[in-house]
């Protein structure tokens, strides 16, 4: 499979909390990691009724939350979920992730971290009336040795 420029990787995830919820959307990001695969926030996709997807496209592809795949959304493990897009047109070569070494003799942190999504700050007006959310893209690094009593990385 030919390699996937990030750019398409970047999904913004529109979780449905039912009618009687208020407010009934809720909106996180996500990436399209591998297959139809996208990884997100637990947060995001706790409790919903219906999850769909959209890149920046904004081609919406209804998803499923995989509950076995689902983190801590409230507590002190990880706030992820894996959700799957049902639309089998979709089907992406898995990405490459960086490895954490917490106990090298250095403790060097993970360079050259890029963090892409959908936050609410970034929501704007069209000329139709609607909103729709734009992406923002941040760079840094992850050090190591933070969270150590934890055992989260930060």
């Amino acid at each position: 499979m030919p390699q996937l420029p990030l750019a398409a990787r970047v999904m913004e995830v529109i979780a449905d909390r039912g009618e009687d919820c208020s407010p009934r959307y809720r909106y996180g990001s996500g990436c399209l990691v591998a297959g139809r695969t996208v990884l997100t926030a637990a947060h995001v996709v706790a409790g919903v009724v219906r999850v769909m997807v959209r890149g920046p496209d904004k081609v919406a592809h209804q998803a499923a939350v995989d509950p076995e795949f689902t983190g801590d959304a409230d507590g002190p493990g990880p706030d992820l979920a894996l959700i799957e897009i049902i639309d089998h047109a979709v089907d992406v070569p898995a990405m490459g992730l960086a490895a954490v070494e917490r106990n090298s003799p250095a403790g060097d942190p993970v360079e050259r971290c890029s963090v892409i999504g959908y936050p609410a700050f970034r929501e704007r007006d069209v000329a139709d009336g609607g909103r729709f959310r734009e992406t923002a893209h941040a760079f840094g690094q992850v050090p190591v040795l933070s969270g150590l009593a934890g055992g989260l990385l930060s």
